[in-house]
């Protein structure tokens, strides 16, 4: 009798802290669902109106909906020609669509976090500094960089995805994780660094030996050197305009992490390698080595989050918040694998003094980021109204432009 009651109280119990872990979200996704409220009256402003007629004309054209534009990124033609079918020609629809995809990133990186068996108040922190930051903003604000968050989701659901130690490939398990790799090719360039999450996520999530991680990876690595050469032979985008960065523009790499860091502010139009991305590359290295001598999941999972997007636009000549989206988590992630590593070695009052500490500062960092991004709404508001008065002059204007002839 003792035992049948255990084995009863076993799952409720398992059920119970679920239950309460996931109340912590609750607040977490209510206060980003308040700060990016006003995104949802922008107007269409900029690139938006071009990525707007491609996904209108594919409609017409169903060859559009695998065409190039802006890049090979047919899945941002998708979402687009979707939008157009659901709310025509209203922002509204298009921007709420934009916060989805940005809240479901925000939900996969909170079960993501489950996987690392973090506390339920540690994974609230780092899910609302993510979601509420100004290096996350411009996908979650922006119609047409769709590509970042549907990037993300997809690399998220990977991790998920991924047997552990003692689990094995099912069937089902094996068809998900193909069809999020056929989306990836479909959505952005960057998914060419897919053999390296994989040989991360088989070094760290299912903890096979590295030989043999490195060699799925290699086997992997034959799909994104195929689609690099034939990308090469018709590339989509002006070379010459994009990648202008040279090798300088690698120190975005340290340059991000002292952003993140809150060292210096962020350069979208130059990369400098001064004192505090000096001090980031040796935290980044030291980091690297420590996470990788303790084999530290979180930590490698992390650091695979905040340098691979990287590479493939390594040379590119600037770095907007687009860019840092993606890295923002991974660096998340290897801070708090470090201060967990640190607060584990400490006992009593050090460790609750340390806790605090780390709270107060998480606070802190919440608070700078909410008012700045209240001064980012405030910009972007400005800069919509502007896009909306110069419709609203072109529209007045239309009746005195001749259509029998071309105005030069």
């Amino acid at each position: 009798m003792e035992l049948q009651l255990l084995t009863f109280i076993t799952p409720l119990s398992r059920v119970r802290s679920q239950l309460w872990a996931w109340l912590w979200s609750v607040p977490v996704f209510l206060l980003a669902i308040y700060v990016h409220a006003p995104s949802l009256y922008l107007g269409f402003v900029s690139d938006d109106f071009q990525w707007w007629k491609q996904g209108r004309m594919a409609l017409d054209d169903p060859s559009l909906l695998l065409a190039a534009g802006g890049g090979y990124r047919p899945a941002n033609t998708w979402t687009l020609a979707l939008n157009h079918l659901l709310f025509g020609t209203k922002p509204l629809g298009y921007h709420a669509t934009s916060l989805l995809l940005h809240f479901a990133c925000g939900l996969l990186f909170w079960l993501l976090l489950g996987r690392f068996a973090l506390s339920a108040p540690a994974r609230a922190v780092l899910v609302v500094l993510w979601l509420c930051s100004p290096y996350s903003l411009e996908p979650a604000q922006s119609v047409v960089t769709r590509f970042e968050p549907i990037l993300l989701l997809c690399w998220l659901a990977l991790a998920l995805l991924w047997p552990g130690p003692e689990e094995r490939w099912s069937r089902g398990r094996l068809a998900g994780a193909v069809a999020l790799a056929g989306l990836t090719v479909l959505t952005k360039e960057t998914w060419v660094v897919l053999p390296a999450f994989v040989f991360c996520f088989d070094l760290f999530l299912s903890r096979i030996g590295l030989l043999r991680a490195l060699r799925h990876s290699l086997i992997l690595s034959l799909a994104p050197l195929l689609y690099t050469f034939l990308y090469s032979l018709a590339p989509p985008i002006d070379r010459g305009s994009y990648y202008t960065g040279g090798l300088k523009a690698a120190a975005k790499v340290p340059h991000a992490w002292a952003v993140f860091s809150s060292l210096t502010t962020l350069h979208p139009l130059e990369f400098p390698f001064r004192v505090p991305e000096m001090l980031s590359l040796l935290i980044m290295i030291s980091l690297m080595w420590f996470g990788w001598k303790r084999r530290n999941s979180l930590a490698g999972i992390g650091f695979a989050f905040f340098l691979f997007p990287f590479l493939p636009i390594l040379p590119v000549g600037f770095m907007t918040s687009r860019y840092t989206t993606i890295p923002l988590m991974g660096f998340l992630m290897v801070a708090c694998a470090s201060i967990q590593e640190l607060l584990v070695s400490l006992k009593g009052w050090p460790r609750r003094v340390a806790t605090a500490m780390v709270g107060s500062l998480a606070l802190l960092v919440l608070i700078a980021n909410l008012a700045w991004l209240q001064g980012d709404m405030v910009d972007a508001r400005q800069y919509s109204n502007a896009h909306t008065r110069l419709l609203a002059e072109a529209q007045a204007f239309l009746p005195y432009i001749p259509r029998d002839r071309l105005i030069v």
